[in-house]
């Protein structure tokens, strides 16, 4: 099971990634990220039962989003921590883990959705990666606020990698 995990993980954070690159490269509308997303959902619903298929991916995404909402909401993180010998865990590090894994959940949710939506359309132009996803909040009432908080939440969920990084459980 835990190799499921991580090889699910893998998946998940290579297609990230390389979403996060073409934002990166300076990509402006219609970026190569979407276009890899969309590439990715094109390929997906070209193959027998593609529509399957890409609505796994939502599906996935999405698993992984109440996943991470949980874990920081919960403040589950803090299982995977030890605080050095007589030392406790500062409040920074509790607040870090929890306002970057709920973050981190909420964009996970957004892409997943898109995915779903492509899915059930049998539009692969509707799959958009993370830079698509944050265009679809910006139009939304409210949405640079959502946006803000949501880059603030990855910065917080960084720190908290390193805090994880010195005090994870080995």
């Amino acid at each position: 099971m835990d190799r499921a995990k991580a090889a699910g993980k893998a998946v998940l954070y290579g297609a990230l990634a390389l979403s996060a690159a073409s934002i990166a490269r300076g990509s402006g509308g219609g970026s190569s990220g979407d276009q890899e997303a969309q590439g990715l959902a094109a390929t997906l619903m070209g193959a027998p039962a593609g529509r399957i298929l890409v609505a796994a991916v939502g599906v996935g995404l999405l698993a992984g989003a109440v996943y991470h909402v949980h874990k920081g909401a919960t403040k589950r993180f803090l299982r995977d921590l030890r605080a050095l010998p007589g030392r406790e865990l500062g409040t920074g590090v509790r607040a870090l883990g929890t306002v970057g894994y709920i973050a981190k959940g909420i964009a996970l949710g957004v892409v997943g959705v898109l995915f779903a939506l492509a899915a059930l359309t049998a539009d692969p132009d509707k799959a958009q990666g993370i830079d698509g996803a944050v265009e679809q909040l910006l139009d939304l009432p409210g949405g640079a606020v959502i946006v803000v908080l949501v880059g603030a939440g990855f910065a917080a969920y960084g720190l908290y990698s390193f805090a994880r990084a010195r005090y994870a459980r080995m």
